[in-house]
């Protein structure tokens, strides 16, 4: 059960007593770099216990404008320590792909320099004629800490004149203090339902050389959550103390999500009053003993169990389906919602248009494409090689989507997996009381059906009758948030969006989209070798029936996924 949490805001002051930057015997091709920090009224706040500090091999991305053109360009550079923690010499590395340009080049640049850390935030580097404008970039929605529990990549920008750079946070910090007898964590995620936190475009503003973000207009692939996960499982008999970054701003929706490493999990969730995160200073939230309670839902589950064969083995359901992001960084996640589905049209449809580049979400996948052994998830030419012939679940497990960490699932490997054949028609149609666990549906708009947990207990929410001839999409029809009631009762949703294929000229179609034969297709983990057929296994539902059906020698076509994890 959600509890009241009580928030303790800690004012930050912010000093400006840093050390001068080290000027003298620059070479070309190097910069010089320092870090804002965040203090308190008496000590520094960390990253470490005591101050951030730059780590050997840090990369930093610097930008500035080409001389005698509107266009800029873009260089990495590496850092190499000196005596002060809070100062680094970064050093040009001209070899990360498109971005090789030394910047620190008079003669071919000129103007400001830009630069961001870490590098892989930046995506979009704009100039107005000389002049910096704005960048876009991304807010991660993961951080992470080295073996000794130090927050890893906080965002900073730096705008200069000179080769001497001051960082400044682009964020402020979260500070969690937490305590419970016997209770270990492997991560901690943080969220909020009316702000984003994480995306893959922010816009930086300067006023003066201060920076500032707010989500563009024109946000994509954002999130309202952000995720730090421990290194190793963190113990907190005794207290301990958690960073995570967060955009400035006013907050009266925050939930803290704790999981232990079992994938038990504890919620709290802010019920009253303002909650404020400054850039460059840090706010403190403190949960003990009475405050910590964890059950046994896996982070990313939905808390209904599934029985899945006459043995009694039973299941419980990803939160939504599985969804990819190619670039910057593979990123694997649940949609945040059991509906929420992926373009197939437009052009920032990665599901038309896959490829190793795409910035943008993609839900639709061909047969074993789980990452592993160059089957990848945007594999969908007729000519790509596709996953193993085998079940996936017992003879080749790693092309399994579930062996992937998922990034709001726990964000670890091997903890989900995908269905078999068998599996999906024993829940649909042969364990106890199938007939009436089932229905079609309208959930915010997106036609699906509806699979309810074993130990239903219902009031006619929704009106529990089978998936038969004739029945209707619209037969069954909710808000989000008449949904949102269900899905904590442990209702589970699969959207249906029909499925993709490819033709012989590489272009690609979809079929079954819409109007009455419309239909959802799930791959299953199974596969059959019958004579000189190769048979790849999914469930399928449609408004006049569901069946188990297969596809023979076309593991290329692309269908969604849904994960479940084991119970037992």
């Amino acid at each position: 059960m959600k509890k009241t949490i009580l928030f303790l805001c800690t004012a930050a002051a912010l000093t400006c007593g840093l050390s001068s930057c080290q000027k003298d015997n620059l070479q070309p091709g190097t910069l010089s770099a320092t870090m804002e920090d965040l203090m308190d009224k008496e000590s520094k706040v960390v990253y470490d216990g005591s101050a951030f500090a730059w780590q050997e091999g840090d990369l930093i991305r610097v930008g500035r404008s080409r001389s005698n053109t509107l266009g800029g360009s873009i260089g990495h550079y590496a850092a190499s320590l000196t005596s002060s923690p809070n100062k680094a010499t970064f050093t040009f590395t001209g070899d990360q792909g498109a971005y090789n340009d030394d910047v620190t080049n008079d003669a071919a640049y000129q103007g400001k320099y830009y630069a961001i850390y870490p590098s892989t935030l930046w995506n979009q580097f704009n100039y107005s004629g000389n002049n910096f404008s704005n960048a876009r970039i991304r807010i991660p929605s993961v951080y992470s800490t080295d073996a000794n529990g130090h927050l890893l990549g906080s965002p900073m920008f730096a705008s200069s004149s000179s080769k001497q750079l001051r960082f400044k946070h682009l964020c402020g910090l979260l500070r969690i203090q937490l305590q419970k007898a016997g209770v270990s964590i492997s991560s901690i995620k943080v969220s909020s339902a009316s702000q984003l936190l994480s995306g893959e475009f922010f816009t930086v503003t300067l006023n003066g050389d201060v920076p500032s973000i707010q989500a563009s207009d024109d946000v994509t692939d954002a999130l309202n959550s952000v995720m730090l996960t421990l290194s190793s499982p963190t113990d907190i008999t005794t207290q301990q103390t958690f960073f995570i970054p967060l955009p400035a701003g006013d907050y009266t929706d925050l939930t803290i999500e704790l999981t232990q490493p079992s994938g038990a999990k504890c919620e709290k969730t802010q019920q009253t009053g303002t909650f404020h995160i400054e850039r460059s200073m840090y706010s403190t939230i403190s949960l003990g003993e009475n405050d910590l309670s964890f059950s046994d839902v896996l982070q990313g589950a939905i808390g209904g169990r599934f029985t899945i064969n006459s043995r009694g083995g039973q299941v419980r359901f990803s939160k939504g389906n599985l969804q990819y992001l190619a670039a910057p960084t593979a990123t694997w996640r649940f949609a945040n919602n059991q509906y929420d589905v992926c373009p197939i049209n437009g052009d920032t449809a990665a599901n038309r248009y896959p490829s190793s580049s795409n910035i943008h979400w993609m839900d639709m996948f061909g047969w074993g494409t789980s990452g592993y052994n160059g089957a990848m998830p945007y594999n969908y030419s007729q000519d790509a090689t596709y996953g193993p012939n085998a079940v996936l679940r017992n003879d080749n497990v790693e092309y399994d989507w579930g062996h992937n960490a998922i990034s709001n699932g726990g964000n670890q490997a091997g903890i989900w997996r995908t269905l078999t054949s068998a599996e999906w028609k024993y829940i649909h149609s042969d364990r106890a009381n199938a007939a009436n666990l089932k229905a079609l549906a309208t959930v915010n708009g997106q036609k699906g059906i509806i699979l309810l947990p074993d130990t239903w207990s219902s009031d006619g929410e929704p009106q529990t009758r089978g998936v038969a001839s004739g029945s209707s999409w619209t037969d069954n029809t909710y808000t989000a948030e008449q949904w949102t009631e269900l899905e904590n009762q442990g209702a589970v949703f699969l959207p249906q969006n029909g499925y993709r294929t490819t033709n012989t000229n590489g272009t690609v179609s979809f079929s079954n989209v819409g109007g009455t034969g419309a239909r959802g297709q799930y791959w299953s983990a199974t596969y059959q070798l019958s004579g000189s057929n190769h048979r790849y296994y999914y469930f399928e539902f449609r408004q006049t029936s569901t069946s188990q059906a297969y596809i023979a020698n076309k593991p290329y076509e692309g269908r969604f996924v849904r994960l479940v994890h084991d119970m037992n």
